[in-house]
């Protein structure tokens, strides 16, 4: 957090302000339980996109919910 201030201190005021607009938002997301779990019931599992099925699969990397 002290790097954090510091590095903020050499910024200007517009940048600051729309750091601390940033941080409320993450803070906020943060609080809220509820609405972190309904984004990731929204999100799609994707998976490896490397390597042969065989090999995805063997790894349990195909993105599949088991």
């Amino acid at each position: 957090m002290e790097v954090t201030l510091e590095l903020r201190n050499r910024l200007s005021s517009e940048e600051t302000d729309t750091l601390q607009v940033m941080d409320q938002g993450q803070a906020e997301w943060m609080a809220s339980t509820r609405k972190r779990l309904e984004e990731a019931e929204q999100e799609e599992l994707k998976g490896r996109d490397s390597g042969t099925q065989d090999w995805k699969e063997a790894r349990g990397e195909t993105g599949k919910e088991s």
